[in-house]
């Protein structure tokens, strides 16, 4: 049922955008990965996942559960949440077992919606914590023209190009992936 309703928001996509995505290969057809992308509008999570083949479980703001209709819908594609106000060791153990099972996260190292269109310095490090712990590779994902199609207080979405480019994957060093154990007991930074 996913994979046709991918197909289904895939299509109306083409309808309402330009859609034009670069780089897909880059995102392995198994095994761990996280997707580490730009948060430029609300349209990134379904952005970032319509080319891909598999399923994606995002990390997402905790404060987006609890609006009726959206709160269960995210939660049904397989989202869950994270306090971004601290340091939240559950959502950062749940994104671990993600990937552990061998599946795909998608996170936004900024932490919520950029303010400018390109992306914001201050990353978090969770996506490199987890790489290094999981072990697996990043693929680091540019999003453009989102930002234009659905601009900070508008209500609804505007026809606009959007490029979403995937880039090749960054490995983790081999020699710190024994430096972290398996658990959900991180040493803070």
């Amino acid at each position: 049922m996913l994979w046709i309703l991918k197909v289904i928001v895939h299509a109306l996509f083409r309808v309402v955008f330009t859609l034009e995505y670069t780089g897909v290969e880059h995102v392995p057809l198994t095994g761990a990965v996280i997707l580490a992308g730009n948060h430029p509008s609300y349209l990134d999570p379904v952005l970032i996942s319509l080319p891909i083949r598999r399923r994606i479980r995002f990390v997402a703001w905790d404060k987006l559960f609890t609006i009726p209709l959206l709160g269960p819908l995210i939660r049904f594609f397989g989202a869950f949440p994270v306090d971004t106000t601290r340091r939240d060791q559950q959502a950062f153990v749940q994104a671990l077992r993600v990937l552990q099972d061998g599946d795909a996260l998608g996170i936004f190292p900024e932490a919520g919606l950029s303010k400018e269109a390109r992306m914001n310095a201050l990353l978090k490090s969770g996506a490199a914590r987890l790489a290094l712990a999981a072990p697996c590779p990043i693929v680091p994902v540019t999003i453009a023209g989102a930002r234009a199609a659905w601009p900070r207080g508008q209500w609804l979405p505007l026809p606009r190009k959007i490029t979403v480019k995937y880039h090749p994957p960054l490995h983790p060093p081999a020699w710190r992936r024994t430096a972290l154990p398996k658990t959900g007991n991180w040493p803070r930074p």
